[in-house]
């Protein structure tokens, strides 16, 4: 400019400098318009391709109770409250305290000097591109919502200060420092005339989606407008700021916000729109539309795009390129008759008032709020285990749906009897997981032996997250979940099969065995004097699978069971196995032969009876014999075993010596249909009885050493006989 007035000054041409200095001006400013109002365009947006995991949380979901709430519905009249001097002094409600505060509009100075802020696209990835319906309804769904700008678009849960509740749109927006934690909205969201003033609760959902939350939620704790609104209830003023209680917006971004004079063509380009209508999708789905604009006064704008109830309160923006997406007005109202639908138009005093009203708000506290990813991304492996001794494998994955970082925390997995995971259910394992960024998940795992506090029987596996307590997060109910397609069956150790107790096999020492347990590392063995008698055991727990009992009376009946468990402390022994009886050999001194008169016949000895505590032994069956014994204990047979004979023409007992055999013979009695004999038997320096089966009967006491005797038992069994089992009298026989 200096060079101009130089050069016309010479030539003394100054009229003709000033006519080209005002030319230059003029020029100037033609082209800043221009490039302000660049010609809008439908926002390639709409079909973007999301890369942000769906979580099928239940945390996500939209409570059942908060997808009907009404859409809120523009005012049928305006501008008939009381009339206000000043219509746009500033009213703050503090949600939390529920007082306003009023500050004169004189006490704001505006810049003026700004006319369009940048938007904001976020921490997350933007996602690659791929209420009068004005004529045929253009309005399209927008799914999925996670990409961006739509992320930033919310849907407002609305409780009146009556307790009334609604639903409206609304848009995140942000300020000069980059942060964002307000909403943009209409004001009769904001503050209700027809039911009590200010809302009570404001709760604003990003990106709704359906019943899918994507990014949880936040909550409102202040409430800005101005008093044309609050007071007057003048269209020209309806329009409100939300301040939340996290810097959401850090994270899903914000359109940026542009004013310009009321002439301007952005103001009747092409413009869009997107919020949730109450007369598409059940009015949780969000809808988008793009179309010109009509008009613009000082306060209001008109335009041709659909709207419905419920989108009062969303964001008219204007796009020229990805970096370039402007708000210029707020939604608030149908057709009025010019066959468009209006709002509020950001003119030069609100633009410069959202600017003041963000800045004085100090940042929320961020928190992280830590969730379950979803049952689809957790499970364990296997579904049968047996405690104490199997492997399982546990997995889920835990999303931060808050805005802070998580730091490190513990996810404890249990097994409950019932559906209501707790810390007194039984602990499996815990897993430490590290950090986890806002909106962000990552795996969690543990693999180990279930433990053998966890008796058997059929489980739900759940687990808690941040069980212990190492994060502060917005919400601290929402950190238990568990699988409820199927349950964990825990068994015990099977009890040891093919348990057999030796049968006279030893004299000084009965040997028990038995098989394997698979999952079991130690076995104890349990012996009792009757089938029914009080289990003790007799081993420690020990890992082979025979054990010898050389804590025994010989003759002495004893019945053993065995155990199986994981370690050697008995842990999650399993139940008794099936029991089975042993005894060792019984060893006498004889005192001498049997005399008999011929070697047919010969008369029963006398003899006197046994007193009841001397009743030895008993064997099933018949059967006799002898046996030596080997240095080791084991038990050679010599001669036998021998049967009984039946004589029936006989009425008494009968002995009868071939060598060494002894045939004892005797009558049968009627009903009896087992017989049971005992003997000590003359030259042989043992007695050895070869059993099939045993009976219960137990010898008390010693037999005294030299004596030699015969005790015989006819046992009635008779299934009809009443008075079941009945023992004769033993008779002892001596020399003559």
């Amino acid at each position: 400019m200096k060079t101009l007035k130089k050069l016309y000054a010479s030539t003394s041409s100054w009229s003709v400098y000033q006519l080209i200095k005002t030319t230059f001006l003029i020029t100037l400013l033609i082209f800043v318009m221009n490039t302000l109002a660049e010609d809008g365009k439908t926002d390639p947006a709409y079909g973007a391709i999301s890369i942000h995991r769906v979580s099928d949380s239940p945390s996500l979901q939209l409570p059942d109770n908060m997808r009907n709430w009404p859409a809120i519905t523009s005012p049928a009249t305006m501008n008939d409250g009381p009339k206000v001097d000043d219509q746009r002094a500033t009213v703050i409600y503090d949600v939390t305290s529920g007082k306003t505060v009023q500050i004169p509009s004189k006490e704001f100075v505006p810049d003026g000097s700004a006319q369009n802020t940048a938007p904001y696209n976020g921490l997350l990835h933007p996602g690659m591109i791929s209420e009068s319906v004005i004529g045929t309804d253009g309005r399209v769904r927008v799914t999925p919502t996670t990409t961006f700008p739509w992320r930033s678009i919310v849907k407002l849960y609305i409780t009146a200060k009556d307790g009334a509740r609604f639903s409206g749109s609304g848009a995140i927006i942000g300020r000069g420092d980059g942060n964002g934690f307000h909403v943009l909205t209409c004001g009769h969201c904001v503050y209700l005339h027809d039911h009590g003033g200010w809302a009570s609760a404001i709760k604003i959902v990003p990106g709704l989606d359906r019943s899918y939350m994507p990014y949880n939620y936040a909550n409102t704790t202040k409430m800005r407008s101005y008093t044309g609104w609050t007071t007057s209830k003048m269209r020209e003023h309806d329009w409100a700021v939300l301040t939340l209680d996290r810097r959401i917006g850090n994270h899903v971004g914000w359109m940026g916000r542009i004013t310009a004079s009321k002439g301007n063509s952005l103001y009747t380009g092409i413009l869009n729109s997107a919020g949730y209508p109450g007369d598409r999708g059940g009015g949780i789905e969000l809808f988008r539309d793009s179309d010109n604009g009509r008009v613009a006064t000082d306060y209001n704008h008109w335009y041709y795009m659909d709207t419905g109830k419920g989108q009062s309160g969303m964001p008219i923006w204007r796009f020229i390129g990805p970096d370039k997406r402007h708000v210029c007005t707020v939604h608030a109202y149908g057709n009025d008759g010019s066959g468009s639908n209006h709002g509020t138009r950001l003119n030069q005093d609100k633009y410069d008032r959202i600017i003041a009203w963000t800045d004085a708000d100090t940042l929320p506290t961020d928190r992280a709020d830590l969730i379950d990813d979803g049952e689809s991304k957790a499970g364990f492996s296997p579904k049968t285990v047996t405690h104490g001794a199997s492997v399982i494998n546990l997995w889920s994955d835990v999303r931060n749906v808050g805005t802070a970082s998580s730091g490190g925390f513990n996810v404890s997995y249990y097994a409950s009897a019932d559906t209501t995971i707790t810390k007194s259910d039984y602990l499996i394992g815990t897993d430490s997981v590290l950090s986890v960024s806002p909106f962000a998940y990552r795996d969690s795992s543990w693999n180990g032996t279930v433990p053998g506090s966890i008796p058997p029987g059929a489980y739900w596996v759940g687990w808690i997250i941040d069980s212990g307590s190492a994060v502060t997060e917005f919400d601290e109910g929402n950190n238990v979940a568990h699988q409820t397609g199927y349950k964990l069956v825990v068994e015990g150790l099977d009890p040891p099969a093919g348990l057999a107790a030796t049968d006279g096999a030893y004299a000084n020492k009965v040997k028990v065995s038995w098989n394997s347990v698979t999952d079991a590392s130690h076995y104890c063995v349990y012996r009792a004097t009757s089938s029914g008698g009080t289990k003790s055991p007799v081993s420690g727990w020990q890992t082979g699978t025979t054990f010898d009992n050389t804590s025994v009376t010989p003759g002495q009946i004893y019945y053993y069971w065995a155990k199986a468990a994981v370690n050697s402390s008995g842990d999650n022994a399993s139940d008794y196995s099936a029991e089975d009886p042993g005894f060792a050999m019984l060893t006498a001194e004889p005192a001498g032969d049997w005399k008999y008169k011929d070697g047919k016949k010969t008369d029963v000895l006398k003899g006197k009876e046994l007193a009841p505590s001397l009743i030895p032994n008993l064997i099933a069956g018949g059967q006799v014999g002898l046996a030596s014994v080997a240095p080791d204990g084991t038990l050679t047979s010599v001669n036998g075993p021998h049967s009984l004979e039946n004589k029936k023409d006989k009425d008494k007992l009968w002995f009868i010596k071939k060598k060494k055999e002894l045939i004892i013979k005797y009558k049968a009695k009627k009903d009896a249909l087992t017989y049971k004999i005992w003997g000590q038997m003359p030259e042989s320096k043992v007695i050895y009885v070869l059993p099939p089966a045993l009976v219960s009967s137990t010898l008390s006491e010693s037999i005294s050493k030299g004596e030699n005797f015969l005790a015989i038992e006819l046992i009635e069994t008779n299934p009809e006989k009443t008075d079941g089992w009945r023992e004769l009298t033993p008779v002892m026989f001596r020399e003559e």
